[in-house]
Formats: C-alpha cells, structure tokens, sequence
C-alpha cells in the first residue's frame, strides 16, 4: 500500500490521484483510469466526473489528463512526499 493511500484509505479516488501524481502530462482512458483504481468502468466514471469538477483531471478529446495547476494535486503531493519522509528515515 502506498504511504497515501496507507493514512487516507484504500479507495478509488486515492487510488486515482496518487497514481496521477508526477503524470502531469499522459493522457489516459477512461479504460486505463478504471484499471488503475481497480474498478468497474461505471464506477470509473463516477470518480472520474467527481475530479473533473474538482479540477483535479482535464478532458482534452476523450482523455483525461491531471491537471498540473490543480491545488488538490499539489497539496496530496506534499502530504505524500511528508509521509515519505517519515516512513523511510
């Protein structure tokens, strides 16, 4: 389990956003999005709309990208890289 995911829980939308953590720039499919968090393509949608509204992904001709302005990315990396830190000194 990551250090994230370890402290917030084991869900899809942890699962989904430390996954786009450092890829700013890959564009993904829903498909790809849904094997990533480990659930079904509908269940895929649902989070993935939830980010959307929250600014965490972009949607840019029918694939969703981490948007690297989002404040929720750049805050969950702080806390994950803090986590790091105090897991492996």
């Amino acid at each position: 389990m990551k250090p994230f995911e370890g402290l917030f829980g084991n869900t899809a939308e942890t699962r989904l956003i430390q996954f786009l953590l450092g890829l700013e720039d890959m564009p993904f499919t829903k498909e790809e999005l849904a094997q990533e968090m480990e659930v079904s393509e509908g269940k895929a949608e649902m989070v993935i709309k939830t980010m959307l509204r929250f600014g965490v992904l972009k949607e840019k001709s029918g694939y969703y990208i981490a948007n690297k302005d989002s404040e929720i990315l750049k805050a969950v990396e702080d806390i994950n890289n803090v986590l790091i830190s105090i897991l492996y000194l």
